[in-house]
C-alpha cells in the first residue's frame, strides 16, 4: 500500500510539474539545451553534414531516439512538439527509474522504513521534481535513471546487463560508461578497516595536504582562474574549509587506506588492468571517431575546474550538490563513516568508484554527480539498515526533502528571460541560477549554507537518538 501512495505521490507532483512552467529561453530548451534539441530536429542530417562535438555525442541517445520517434510516426518537427515530445521521453525514463528501484530494494531486502527513506531520497530532489521539467532538455535526469540501472544490476551481479545499460549509458553521460567498466573489472574483495574509526592518523592528512598544495599553486600560476569567482579571503577560507573536509573524511571514513592499499595492489591483476584500460580507451576513441571539433569540457578544463571551483566560496560544492540532491547530501555527511565502510564492503572496484565521486563532487557542477548519486542512495540504504529508524522521522525527512526540491517554488517572473543573460546576480535571474552553486550570487549563497548547516544539525542531534551498532562489524 505505500508503495503504490508514494509512487501516485510522485507522478502527481511530476504530472503538476510537467504541465506547469519551462524556462523562457530558446522555446523552453534553454541554455545548453538548445543544442541537445537539434539532435531531435536533424539527428542523420546533421550527422552526415556538420557532425557532432563530443559534448553531444556523449549526450546524444535521448535526443536521437525522440527525433527517430518524430520520424516513424511523422510527428510535427516544431519546438513545441519536441518540447512535449521530451516531456514525455523524461515521464518514461522516470517510470524506468522507478522499476529498478524497487528491484534494488528488493535484492535488499530492504524494510518499509528503509523503502520510503531511499525512493524519497531517490526521486524527492530538485533534479527530480523540478529541474528536469522546468528544463527538460537536459541529459541529467537521463544520466541519473541510466546510474540507477547500474546500481540494480550491479547489486544483482549481472555482469552482461551491467555492461549493456553502460554502453547505452555512454551516448547519454560521459561518466556512465567508464563507471560500468570499473564495477566489471575491478575485484570485488573487501577494504581492511581500522579497529576504531576515531583513531586520528597524521598520515591521512597527506591527501588534503597535497590537493590544497595543488589549489595553491594554481592560484599562483592562474590567478585570472581563481580570483574570477573569488577574493582573496574567501580563497584562504575556502581552501582551510577543504582542507579540513578532507582531513576528516579521510581519518574517519573508518578503512585503513594503508593496507587497503597493499590489498589491492595484490588483487589486482594485470589482465583485469588490460581489460579496464582497453574498454575504457576504446570507448573514448569511438567518441573521438564520432565527434567532429573540440568538446565543450575537456579533461584539461576539468582538472583546472577541480582546482580552482571548490574555493570560489567555501565548501561551495557542498553547497551546489545540497541544491541538487536534497537531504541525500547532509545525511551522507553525517553518516559519512558507515557509507564508507559499506562501500569498502562491496569490494575494491566499489570503493575506487566512491574515491571517484568525492573526487566529481570537488568540481562544483552538481549535474556532474547525476550518475553518481544513485550510488550514494544505495550507500544510505546499506549503511542505515543498522539504525532501528522511527517511522515519523522517515516522513519528517520526506517532507523536508520534499521543501527542499523546490517543486512548489515559481521561477519565471517578470524581466526574468531578459536578467538572465544581462544581470545575473540580480533577484530576477537568481530565482533560476540560484538551485547551481557556481552561478549563485552572495545572498542565495548564505541562505542555502545556512540551511545547510541546518538540515546537518537536525541529522546530528537525530542520529543520537538511535541505538547502533558497532562501527567495527
Amino acid at each position: 500500500m505505500y508503495r503504490l501512495l508514494l509512487i501516485a505521490l510522485l507522478l502527481g507532483l511530476v504530472i503538476f510539474q510537467i504541465q506547469g512552467e519551462k524556462i523562457p529561453l530558446n522555446d523552453g530548451a534553454g541554455i545548453v539545451g538548445v543544442e541537445l534539441r537539434t539532435v531531435s530536429e536533424g539527428f542523420l542530417e546533421h550527422f552526415d553534414d556538420e557532425g557532432y562535438e563530443a559534448f553531444l555525442v556523449q549526450r546524444i541517445l535521448p535526443f536521437a531516439l525522440l527525433n527517430m520517434t518524430f520520424e516513424l510516426f511523422g510527428f510535427d518537427m516544431d519546438p513545441e512538439s519536441f518540447l512535449h515530445g521530451i516531456l514525455i521521453f523524461n515521464f518514461l525514463a522516470l517510470l524506468l527509474g522507478i522499476y529498478w528501484y524497487l528491484r534494488i530494494v528488493k535484492k535488499l531486502r530492504s524494510s518499509a522504513k528503509m523503502e520510503v527513506l531511499g525512493f524519497v531520497l531517490m526521486f524527492g530532489s530538485f533534479l527530480v521534481l523540478k529541474i528536469s521539467w522546468y528544463e527538460p532538455f537536459s541529459p541529467a535526469l537521463f544520466a541519473y535513471i541510466v546510474g540507477i540501472g547500474q546500481v540494480n544490476y550491479f547489486i544483482r551481479y549481472e555482469k552482461t546487463k551491467l555492461f549493456l545499460v553502460s554502453l547505452l549509458g555512454g551516448f547519454v553521460w560521459p561518466t556512465l560508461f567508464p563507471v560500468g567498466m570499473i564495477l566489471i573489472f575491478m575485484p570485488n574483495d573487501k577494504l581492511v578497516f581500522k579497529e576504531s574509526e576515531r583513531n586520528f592518523r597524521v598520515k591521512y592528512i597527506l591527501p588534503g595536504l597535497v590537493l590544497t598544495a595543488a589549489m595553491a599553486l594554481f592560484a599562483v600560476l592562474f590567478p585570472e582562474r581563481v580570483f574570477e569567482g573569488a577574493n582573496l579571503f574567501e580563497w584562504l577560507i575556502s581552501l582551510i574549509a577543504l582542507f579540513i573536509v578532507i582531513t576528516l573524511g579521510v581519518n574517519h571514513s573508518g578503512i585503513d587506506w594503508g593496507k587497503s592499499l597493499k590489498l589491492a595492489q595484490k588483487k589486482f591483476k594485470a589482465e583485469r588492468l588490460t581489460y579496464l584500460i582497453l574498454s575504457i580507451g576504446s570507448y573514448f576513441l569511438v567518441i573521438a571517431l564520432l565527434a567532429v571539433g573540440k568538446p565543450s569540457l575537456s579533461i584539461k578544463d576539468f582538472v583546472f575546474g577541480i582546482l580552482a571551483y571548490p574555493v570560489f566560496k567555501p565548501l561551495l560544492f557542498l553547497i551546489s550538490h545540497f541544491s541538487f540532491f536534497g537531504i541525500l547530501i547532509p545525511l551522507s555527511i553525517i553518516f559519512f563513516s558507515r557509507i564508507s565502510r559499506e562501500a569498502g564492503k562491496m569490494g575494491l572496484g566499489f570503493s575506487f568508484l566512491f574515491i571517484l565521486m568525492m573526487l566529481f563532487s570537488l568540481y562544483g557542477e552538481a549535474i556532474w554527480l547525476a550518475g553518481f548519486a544513485p550510488f550514494m542512495v544505495l550507500l544510505i540504504l546499506k549503511g542505515l539498515r543498522r539504525y532501528t529508524l522511527v517511522a515519523k522521522d522517515i516522513w519528517l525527512i520526506g517532507f523536508l526533502n520534499l521543501m527542499l526540491s523546490r517543486f512548489w517554488y515559481k521561477i519565471n517572473v517578470e524581466g526574468l528571460s531578459e536578467s538572465l543573460s544581462s544581470q545575473p546576480n540580480s533577484f530576477p535571474a537568481q530565482r533560476y541560477f540560484q538551485h547551481f552553486g557556481l552561478t549563485q550570487s552572495m545572498p542565495a549563497y548564505i541562505i542555502f549554507l545556512l540551511v545547510l548547516v541546518m538540515m546537518l544539525l537536525i541529522i546530528y542531534y537525530g542520529k543520537k537518538r538511535y541505538a547502533k551498532a558497532p562501527d567495527n562489524i
